[in-house]
């Protein structure tokens, strides 16, 4: 839902009162979503977007998470495990951010985490259920839990339609539903989608040491 204020390109100090999350899409482009984390008057954990953006390399994501003072970072530990490792080893010596490294695998019955999720302190890992977290995401757009800058559809060409390219499907032999993409770019959708890991996250810590 495509309510919230207009983009911010540039970050702030005002930032830094805030508890900030950050998923990335790693592909040609890293595809990158800024929010903060909120609660409605009746509890309700929500997110308000405020940067979205494609990056050429890692030195402009490395600039937004400064200037946004970035609590959690889920970022998609494939294909470039390598760019990956360099920039949670980065964020280490100059942030008080947590980076985790987020695959996706399949849970055929749920866990008691929320996506199934597993974290890995040691190795700053996250794996979760890809079609559970696809789910919490679409339903969080229609119950707007996520509110995105009124300027999204502006952001990079593309972004209103890979934010609709994965469909459920039916699976008659699994018994099961799954996300697919097809053909068309997805990379949008996906960022979106580690953006709420990392909510789910920064809730479950609890407060981080702002700097």
């Amino acid at each position: 839902v495509s309510t919230g204020s207009r983009i911010d390109w540039y970050g702030g100090d005002e930032y830094a009162r805030e508890t900030v999350i950050m998923g990335v899409d790693v592909n040609k482009k890293l595809n990158i979503q800024i929010g903060i984390t909120e609660r409605s008057d009746d509890g309700t954990s929500m997110l308000r977007v405020v940067h979205i953006s494609e990056a050429k390399d890692v030195d402009d994501l490395k600039k937004l998470m400064l200037a946004f003072h970035v609590n959690v970072c889920v970022i998609d530990a494939m294909p470039e495990m390598r760019l990956v490792k360099q920039f949670q080893d980065w964020s280490q010596q100059h942030t008080a951010a947590q980076v985790f490294a987020c695959r996706f695998f399949g849970q055929e019955r749920l866990g008691r985490e929320r996506f199934a999720m597993k974290l890995n302190y040691q190795e700053w890992s996250v794996n979760v259920d890809r079609t559970q977290v696809m789910d919490e995401h679409v339903q969080s757009i229609l119950q707007q839990r996520i509110i995105f800058p009124s300027d999204s559809f502006s952001c990079y060409p593309t972004w209103d339609r890979q934010m609709v390219a994965p469909k459920r499907i039916w699976d008659e032999k699994k018994g099961k539903f799954y996300w697919h993409e097809g053909s068309a770019r997805d990379d949008a959708h996906l960022t979106s989608v580690y953006s709420i890991i990392a909510m789910e996250i920064s809730g479950q810590s609890g407060g981080f040491m702002k700097w």
